[in-house]
């Protein structure tokens, strides 16, 4: 799969393991791979998220609007609305698991040092949801009979597939159908 990637691709999925220590990750995830497109200012992807609006501000604030997702333990702002609305505060819970466990302990993830020393480890290694995104990629070049997965393909896998890169991105406009829009207004 990999030799059908573009330079473009390979730049980003080798700058992914960098972003496992600032995720706190133990390995390469959607989100890594996500930031580490978000800060690749090259490629198709790079035009269409520009076209879309999403600049410099709008980059800081959809890692934000991950990480805080990340250390609610995934719930979205829609579950935290939901939850509300029975008198649960989702900002209190998790207050209060992290006062009992420590910061972050909802994410999934590492502490930071601890992360630091697995960020080699991890470098070649991808969560089941990362080879999904990668996957699909390669299936939406191949169905837009492309020879090459570039940048593009990875931007329409990512939101396609639910979970909280495409959540995060389609508050900002960053929609499967606002991809496709673009990218047949800069042509194939």
């Amino acid at each position: 799969m990999f030799e059908r990637f573009s330079p473009s691709l390979r730049s980003v999925v080798g700058s992914s393991p960098e972003w496992v220590t600032e995720t706190g990750g133990d390995r390469i995830g959607e989100e890594e791979m996500a930031l580490a497109l978000l800060a690749h200012q090259e490629g198709r992807a790079a035009r269409v998220l520009r076209e879309l609006g999403v600049g410099a501000a709008e980059r800081e604030e959809i890692a934000r609007r991950m990480a805080g997702r990340r250390r609610r333990g995934g719930f979205t702002d829609a579950d935290a609305d939901a939850l509300a609305t029975l008198g649960i505060d989702i900002h209190e819970v998790v207050a209060r698991v992290e006062a009992a466990h420590g910061e972050g302990s909802l994410t999934g993830r590492q502490p930071a040092g601890q992360a630091a020393r697995t960020a080699v480890r991890a470098r070649h290694r991808m969560s089941p949801g990362a080879k999904q995104v990668l996957e699909r990629a390669l299936r939406d070049a191949v169905d837009r009979r492309e020879r090459v997965v570039g940048t593009e393909h990875l931007l329409l896998s990512m939101v396609s597939l639910p979970g909280t890169v495409a959540d995060v991105l389609a508050g900002f406009g960053v929609t499967r159908e606002a991809v496709w829009r673009q990218l047949a207004v800069q042509g194939s």
